[in-house]
């Protein structure tokens, strides 16, 4: 994963990967460097030689020099560059796990938006959700619609003159003895209205 790091020699900031110590012009001044250090034990003899055999640090088995940085042979080499990552990226986490969770959890919420249809004003919007609005604007309006709609639906306003009517029950010619659903097939009253008569003559019957 790529962050923001600094470099340690002219303390500019880049982004890198967990094993970037440098930024990409530094980075080239250190590689002409380690080329010329190279040639230079090369010259001198003190380097391995390519087609040279070598043992594997791993396994110690010998293997043909492909490279001046080889150290496994090509069995073990995939085995040792998997444990190495697992090490960095495991390291890499720990110090810095807040940033990187912080960034995962926005990564994941970009990948679940969906193309949704505004119930406002019809307008198309990315969004984590089907049943939001594509603005700050049009929430507030649904929300204004959504109260009108619960006051017309659910409140309705008489005139001042006519009174609200109330449904008078009998509960006195009720056979209790019969079940909730028994009782609201015979006489059309909700289960749930039967259950709270039916608790009260309970309740009033226990106080006495």
């Amino acid at each position: 994963m790529l962050l923001t790091r600094t470099c340690k020699k002219c303390n500019c900031t880049f982004d890198g990967g967990p094993n970037a110590q440098y930024c990409p012009e530094c980075r080239k001044f250190r590689k002409k460097a380690y080329t010329e250090k190279c040639t230079m034990r090369k010259n001198q003899g003190e380097s391995r030689q390519i087609g040279k055999l070598d043992l594997c640090e791993m396994c110690s088995k010998p293997y043909t020099v492909m490279s001046g940085t080889q150290r496994y042979c090509p069995e073990c080499a995939p085995k040792a560059q998997a444990e190495k990552n697992k090490r960095q990226k495991k390291a890499l986490y720990e110090a810095n796990r807040e940033a990187i969770n912080a960034k995962r959890s926005i990564e994941r919420k970009e990948a679940r938006k969906r193309l949704y249809t505004c119930e406002v004003c019809g307008r198309e919007y990315f969004g984590l959700y089907g049943y939001g609005c594509c603005s700050q604007e049009c929430t507030d309006r649904k929300r204004v619609l959504m109260k009108e709609r619960r006051k017309a639906f659910g409140h309705r306003e008489l005139p001042p003159d006519v009174p609200r009517l109330r449904r008078k029950i009998d509960w006195s010619s009720i056979d209790w003895q019969k079940s909730n659903a028994e009782i609201s097939g015979e006489t059309g009253i909700s289960m749930g209205t039967i259950w709270f008569a039916r608790k009260r003559i309970m309740d009033s019957k226990t106080e006495s």
